[in-house]
C-alpha cells in the first residue's frame, strides 16, 4: 500500500512540475513583448518630448477655439491661434498613442501576473506534495531496512537450523 502511495505521489509531483514549468514558460515568452512595448513607450516619450498634462492641453484648445469663434480678432492673429491649436492637437495624438501603448502594457502585465501566480500556486502545491512524499519515502525506507534486517536474521536462523540438522543427521548415517 505504501509503495503504491509513493508511486502515485511521484506521478502527481511530475504532473505538478510540468504544469508549473508550463506557466513559467508562458511568463518567459511574454517578457520580450513587455520589454519591446516599454522600449516603444520610452522612445515615444523621448521623441515627442511628452511632459505636459493632456487635460490642460485640451482645455487650452477649447479656450482658443472659443476665442476664435467669439472674438473679432485680426486675420494674422487668428492664423497664429489656428497654428497653435493644430500643434496642440498633434501633441494630443501622441498622447493617444501613448495611452494605447499603456493599455497594451497593462494588459500584458495582467497576463504575466496571472501566469506567475499560477506558477507560484503550482510550486506551492508541489512543495506541499513533496513534503508528504518525502515523509512516505522515509517511512518506506525505514520499513525496507527493517524487512532486510528481519530477512538477514531469518537467513541466519535458517542457516543455524541447517547446521543443526546436519549435525544430528551425521551420526545416524
Amino acid at each position: 500500500a505504501l509503495k503504491s502511495q509513493i508511486d502515485n505521489a511521484r506521478t502527481i509531483s511530475n504532473h505538478l512540475r510540468k504544469e508549473r514549468d508550463t506557466h513559467n514558460k508562458k511568463f518567459k515568452e511574454l517578457l520580450p513583448s513587455m520589454r519591446a512595448l516599454r522600449a516603444q513607450k520610452n522612445t515615444l516619450l523621448k521623441k515627442n518630448n511628452l511632459r505636459k498634462d493632456p487635460e490642460r492641453i485640451k482645455q487650452t484648445i477649447d479656450h482658443l477655439e472659443l476665442k476664435i469663434q467669439t472674438d473679432a480678432i485680426p486675420f494674422h492673429q487668428e492664423k497664429k491661434l489656428m497654428k497653435t491649436i493644430n500643434d496642440h492637437k498633434k501633441y494630443l495624438t501622441h498622447y493617444r498613442e501613448l495611452d494605447a501603448l499603456a493599455k497594451q502594457i497593462s494588459d500584458l502585465a495582467t497576463m504575466m501576473d496571472a501566469e506567475k501566480n499560477k506558477a507560484n500556486q503550482k510550486h506551492q502545491e508541489l512543495q506541499e506534495h513533496l513534503s508528504t512524499y518525502h515523509d512516505n519515502l522515509a517511512t518506506f525506507k525505514e520499513l525496507t531496512q527493517k524487512i532486510n534486517a528481519l530477512m538477514k536474521e531469518s537467513n541466519n536462523y535458517f542457516s543455524q537450523f541447517i547446521e543443526t540438522k546436519h549435525k544430528y543427521r551425521e551420526p545416524t548415517q
